[in-house]
């Protein structure tokens, strides 16, 4: 008797880390989603401002490009938290 109830319990165990498994994986596409999409936004924003003539060098220099490459740093940082969440999946 007791070795029926060990391998139901073993059972429910992997049909209750198979769920948990779902779930953290719908919860990282959306995370992934809802983190690189306004930020992608605003790098594109930037990237148009480099190239609009009537902002002087001197801004883009002080201004754009500090945060342009803070932005893509930002983005390889999530992207790498990211993998290495689905490297635990």
């Amino acid at each position: 008797m007791t070795v029926v109830f060990h391998n139901v319990s073993q059972q429910e165990e992997i049909q209750r880390l198979e769920i948990e498994s779902k779930y953290k994986t719908l919860m990282m596409a959306s995370v992934s989603h809802e983190l690189r999409t306004p930020l992608n936004g605003s790098m594109s924003m930037l990237q148009c401002a480099m190239e609009d003539r009537s902002i002087s060098n001197k801004s883009k220099d002080e201004y754009l490009i500090p945060a342009l490459n803070c932005s893509q740093l930002l983005l390889h940082l999530i992207n790498d938290i990211l993998d290495y969440g689905q490297m635990n999946h």
